[in-house]
């Protein structure tokens, strides 16, 4: 993997993802980060709308990561690490970590990041509300005024450099032990769809979600599954607690 980040900031765009992968065919490999000051037809993950706030952050990393692709589905897991690091910068606030990769606060969602891989490459698109003076109900922001324009790109190159970092080691050092810390989903009664529920226990080696059904154990991926919803709150954790890994 090249490790010469090319940025681009537009003032507007329909996409970052699709945007970024179109301009990055321009730049010979080399990992390529597109920034929007407004995003038009962004999407969550399992395709759902993304709602922005009035200052807010839009971006795609567009990579060739030197992993074997049996290790990509760690790759959501890093870039929410890393949004979570990038966002901290700067900000008092307390974050943590829905899983796969949102980054939450007490008062609610402040940011979501989408993976998609094509052929050797994957777009990582992270968008952030950096200040939102209305929030609805289960959104919140980075920031209680507004930080100005220019917060957008550094939050952003924050967040790419820290993600490249770690991809360009060795995929088992993705960073498991510092998600689980960060992961709030760990210990909570969880629905999901198509349709389950359990305990979440653990984070997989490979970044599944581990839960304990009445059943046994069963793995959920950020590709096959969505919706995954707490029904109880998180347990106060820190680094000497234990999870029961099947």
């Amino acid at each position: 993997m090249a490790t010469r980040l090319i940025t681009s900031r537009l003032p507007e765009v329909g996409s970052t993802q699709i945007e970024a992968r179109r301009r990055a065919a321009r730049h010979d490999g080399h990992p390529f980060l597109l920034i929007a000051d407004r995003q038009t037809g962004g999407r969550g993950r399992a395709g759902r709308d993304w709602v922005s706030a009035p200052r807010a952050l839009a971006c795609s990393l567009v990579v060739t990561p030197v992993w074997e692709p049996s290790g990509w589905g760690t790759i959501p897991l890093v870039a929410g690490l890393a949004a979570r690091e990038a966002l901290r910068t700067g900000a008092d606030f307390d974050t943590g970590l829905k899983w796969p990769n949102d980054v939450v606060t007490p008062s609610g969602k402040v940011g979501g990041l989408i993976a998609e891989s094509e052929d050797k490459t994957v777009v990582i698109g992270f968008g952030a509300n950096l200040w939102w003076p209305a929030a609805p109900a289960g959104m919140a922001a980075v920031y209680q005024d507004d930080p100005g324009p220019d917060v957008a790109t550094d939050v952003a190159t924050r967040w790419a450099d820290h993600l490249l970092a770690v991809l360009a080691g060795a995929s088992a050092d993705w960073g498991r032990g510092d998600y689980r810390d960060v992961c709030l989903t760990l210990g909570t009664d969880i629905v999901w769809e198509p349709e389950g529920s359990g305990e979440a226990v653990d984070v997989a080696v490979d970044g599944g979600l581990v839960v304990s059904t009445p059943s046994g154990y069963v793995t959920l991926y950020s590709g096959e599954v969505h919706s995954v919803r707490p029904t109880t709150v998180a347990p106060e954790r820190g680094r000497d607690d234990t999870r029961a890994t099947p």
